[in-house]
């Protein structure tokens, strides 16, 4: 079974965050840094399209949202993305709205975790 750690709500598979630093090794915090660039703007685009009711451009930005999440390692984040994409098609803008300040809050913890884990160094 794969480590995972709660840090406050966000669920962190830390085997995936190792495997990338061990991957990656010197390039572990230019990618952790540009995941965390990439989310920003991915959540602009989904408050973006909450706000002109663009359910293809909200599917799209949730879907990217929730893989590169999964990815990292940053997986409450990834699930929340997730439900934004399933629900998407079908329920109400203010239904989605309160999905989207769960990712928002989720993201903001994560970036702490982001930072400490960065701060460990590579070894």
């Amino acid at each position: 079974m794969k480590d995972k750690h709660i840090y406050e709500s966000v669920t962190v598979d830390m085997d995936a965050i190792e495997s990338l630093r061990h991957i990656l090794r010197e390039d572990f915090s230019a990618v952790m840094d540009s995941y965390a660039k990439n989310t920003r703007r991915y959540l602009s685009l989904i408050e973006l399209a909450l706000a002109e009711n663009d359910r293809v451009s909200l599917i799209m930005s949730a879907h990217k949202l929730a893989s590169s999440s999964g990815q990292v390692g940053f997986m409450k984040l990834s699930e929340i993305s997730r439900e934004i994409e399933m629900q998407a098609g079908h329920a109400s803008a203010s239904d989605i709205m309160r999905y989207y300040i769960k990712a928002e809050k989720t993201f903001q913890e994560a970036l702490k975790i982001l930072q400490s884990i960065q701060g460990q160094g590579n070894g």
